[in-house]
């Protein structure tokens, strides 16, 4: 998070989820620190509208509903975020692994950097679109045995491609040889 900022962004921050506040005088059962929970409602305040909160134990925690409040912002204004991408390989730091398929704001970088900035990080930003976040974040069990069954049932095979983003990417499928066969397709 960006250290020095004005008033006006501090407080925009906080009203969107991204800024612990600090309660003056917590009353039984709550944290001294809290975020604003801005999810499923707009930026327009009303002065008798209630606000609800998220207590969390200080003011290093994070706010456990970040990702879904940045979805919902994604959708709105998907210029502004990216979702975020690794190689799915072994060589993977832990912490890019855990980043993988989640949506980040390119004006808040995470720690270490956006994708491909931390040094030696393979990781690349996919252009924010909610079909593709859903893509991604599909159930990689479910994935797995669709293609076991493409490749058992079918006599698919497993190949790897370059995307229409020029991103290398596994499918499963039949090689066409002869373009007769190839313009019969429907």
């Amino acid at each position: 998070m960006k250290k020095d900022l004005s008033l006006r962004e501090e407080l925009d921050l906080k009203m969107r989820g991204r800024l612990p506040i600090e309660r003056q005088n917590p009353q039984n059962g709550e944290s001294r620190w809290y975020y604003i929970d801005s999810r499923g409602r707009d930026n327009d305040f009303v002065a008798d509208t209630k606000i609800n909160t998220i207590d969390v134990d200080s003011p290093d925690s994070p706010n456990p509903y970040l990702q879904e409040i940045m979805l919902e912002e994604a959708k709105d204004n998907p210029q502004n975020y990216y979702i975020w991408c690794t190689e799915g390989d072994d060589l993977v730091r832990d912490e890019h692994a855990q980043r993988e398929g989640k949506v980040f704001a390119w004006d808040e970088p995470p720690s270490g950097g956006h994708p491909g900035e931390d040094y030696n990080c393979r990781c690349t930003a996919d252009e924010f679109s909610l079909e593709r976040y859903r893509i991604i974040n599909y159930p990689k069990e479910l994935l797995k045995q669709v293609a076991k069954n493409l490749i058992d049932e079918e006599g698919c095979e497993e190949y790897i491609y370059l995307d229409t983003k020029g991103i290398k990417t596994t499918g499963v499928g039949k090689n066409i040889d002869d373009k007769d066969t190839f313009m019969s397709i429907n």
